[in-house]
């Protein structure tokens, strides 16, 4: 069977484009995710640690590994070394059963920590 040019014109562009847009995927900067995520027990102020590596997620909010309550939220530390809950997490705050003490500032999500930041190994939770 005779190929039209017209077809072989279309076969030529749509190979062109699969090239470039495998180029395109593979060649892009890779997003740069964090290897670990830093949560605070708003209740006590102290920090845990979580590995954000591999294929394990962090749960938002998250179960304190000392006293197995819901009360640990994400923080960010600012340049002049105070810690701050992040914007997602500031609304999740009023749905917390613990009270949430160490939250200096509701506006603006200032949180008083203490001690240094503790890593924590993931396991499952077996609930309470």
């Amino acid at each position: 069977m005779q190929q039209k040019p017209w077809q072989i014109v279309l076969f030529v562009v749509a190979l062109g484009a699969i090239v470039f847009a495998l180029y395109r995927s593979l060649s892009h900067d890779k997003l740069d995710l964090p290897n670990s995520i830093v949560m605070v027990d708003v209740q006590t102020g102290e920090l845990f640690r979580f590995s954000t590596s591999g294929k394990r997620g962090v749960g938002v909010p998250n179960f304190n590994p000392d006293t197995n309550k819901v009360s640990l939220l994400p923080v960010l530390k600012d340049e002049g070394g105070k810690w701050f809950l992040t914007d997602r997490a500031q609304p999740i705050l009023a749905d917390l059963k613990v009270p949430h003490t160490a939250v200096v500032d509701l506006k603006t999500g200032e949180v008083k920590t203490h001690g240094s930041v503790r890593p924590v190994k993931v396991k499952a939770h077996s609930g309470s």
